[in-house]
């Protein structure tokens, strides 16, 4: 019988099968994303809301698929991952239009509230703080890395001012998440 961590050694092994297990993934997940295109039976729906998708949200999901894959089979990757990430964008506007067009069809709403207590806007500010500062020491250690010991490659600019954007945008977000605190969190700072 052939143990989980062989698959594991052999991945760190030959990194090629890393590769030909994200390119299977992104072959399933377009076959996934194109079966309700073609067989209108098949109903999609939102996760959380069951809120029923329009034809053209399962087709723009469909189509920002496409270029994903592309991405993946590293045709034009920079250009197609552009465009992925723009069709998932395009997507999940339209799926909140569906939503927003449920609610008005069935006069209900499709996400309940939450119940606010006292502690929930508190554990939910410090929940994003912690969310966001592991992010942060994460793309930190990207940037000090690629000062220390560079990669080198075609695209290793590209992946260093990445890294760098997305530190940048990390530290806004906290810096805007430190000055949306709560009441009762600002008050113990000071």
């Amino acid at each position: 019988m052939v143990h989980w961590t062989s698959f594991l050694r052999a991945a760190a092994a030959k990194p090629d099968v890393g590769l030909i297990c994200l390119r299977t993934l992104f072959v399933v997940m377009l076959v996934r994303a194109w079966r309700p295109v073609f067989n209108p039976n098949i109903r999609v729906v939102s996760r959380r809301s069951c809120v029923p998708q329009s034809r053209n949200t399962v087709l723009v999901h469909a189509l920002a698929m496409i270029p994903a894959c592309f991405a993946v089979f590293r045709i034009r990757p920079l250009i197609c991952a552009g465009l992925a990430a723009i069709g998932v964008v395009v997507a999940m506007r339209s799926a909140h239009r569906d939503g927003r067009r449920y609610e008005r069809e069935t006069i209900r709403l499709s996400f309940k509230t939450v119940s606010q207590d006292r502690s929930y806007p508190d554990q939910l500010w410090i929940g994003a703080c912690v969310v966001l500062g592991a992010f942060w020491m994460l793309s930190l250690y990207l940037v000090v890395r690629d000062i220390f010991s560079p990669t080198v490659g075609p695209d290793a600019s590209i992946l260093r001012w990445i890294a760098r954007f997305i530190l940048l945008i990390l530290s806004a977000g906290g810096m805007a998440l430190y000055s949306q605190r709560p009441k009762g969190i600002a008050a113990m700072s000071e």
